[in-house]
């Protein structure tokens, strides 16, 4: 009886400590808030990338979009070097307005999160050239079949 005792003790007090674990993988980078969240955060470590900060993804407001967004700034592999991406999430009824403040460059897209080459760490506004479209492929590849990938 004492033996029955003991084993849903420590049960009780493993399932205590299992449960809190879970929820703290897919927490927002603290490096990053409250400029990013959980989404974004989730999809920069889908893709592997290195370091992750705050970012005001101004380049959706060059563009024209000018609603509420939360976003980041990665670094991934691309070819022999590295590049720096922005990770974007809008909600998803404002989708159709951040991809059109995004056309001119290249991005991968699915719903209302998108992930945007940049054209260097410091000058962080999307990019049109060859090593971009090369870096979004490549991210699109990582992230699974449903994400697209948009042209300028």
């Amino acid at each position: 009886m004492i033996m029955l005792r003991r084993l849903a003790l420590v049960c009780s007090l493993v399932l205590v400590l299992l449960v809190p674990m879970g929820g703290v993988t897919a927490s927002a980078a603290p490096g990053c808030k409250p400029y990013c969240n959980d989404t974004t955060s989730r999809i920069a470590k889908r893709i592997k990338g290195k370091g992750h900060d705050a970012w005001l993804a101004t380049t959706l407001d060059i563009g024209g979009y000018h609603g509420k967004r939360w976003a980041e700034i990665t670094r991934i592999p691309a070819g022999h070097g590295k590049r720096n991406i922005g990770v974007i999430h809008v909600p998803k009824r404002k989708a159709k307005k951040a991809r059109a403040a995004l056309s001119g460059v290249y991005f991968a897209q699915r719903g209302g999160r998108f992930v945007v080459p940049l054209k260097t760490k410091y000058d962080t506004d999307g990019c049109a050239n060859k090593k971009c479209a090369k870096a979004t492929k490549w991210a699109a590849k990582r992230l699974g079949s449903k994400w697209k990938v948009r042209t300028p």
